[in-house]
């Protein structure tokens, strides 16, 4: 694995890891329109509230996605 992938790699475990400490409420945020953060960190909140049992309606999913 190359230097690049490799920081790529930890830094998105360590993004993960970080979202995983919070609660499903502040998750919750990260899936609202026109949040302010990246769409990678919200797909992150996203499979996190879903491992955690949230269940997303199909038209939430899309929306997510």
């Amino acid at each position: 694995m190359g230097t690049k992938n490799a920081h790529f790699f930890n830094s998105t475990m360590v993004k993960k890891n970080v979202l995983n400490k919070l609660s499903d409420f502040e998750l919750e945020k990260y899936l609202k329109e026109g949040n302010q953060f990246t769409p990678e960190a919200s797909e992150m909140a996203f499979d996190i509230l879903k491992e955690r049992g949230r269940i997303f309606t199909e038209q939430e999913t899309t929306d997510i996605q």
